[in-house]
């Protein structure tokens, strides 16, 4: 039996900003029954808004290359 390769393409940044996004538009809405409910949400909200900021920051940092000047 041949073994075959899968090879992923890395996801670009924007698709990781719409990814975190879509993530963030899920649980908007989602009204969690007890306090685990409710700390999974508030922990969803933080990694996404952290991953967002992280790429947020690298475009701006290319768009406004101080060490160009």
């Amino acid at each position: 039996m041949e073994e075959e390769l899968f090879y992923e393409d890395y996801d670009t940044r924007a698709e990781i900003i719409s990814q975190c996004y879509s993530a963030l538009t899920a649980i908007e809405y989602v009204d969690p029954y007890d306090k685990k409910g409710q700390e999974q949400k508030n922990r969803i909200k933080r990694k996404a808004l952290e991953v967002i900021d992280y790429y947020i920051s690298e475009i701006h940092a290319e768009i406004f290359d101080e060490d160009e000047n």
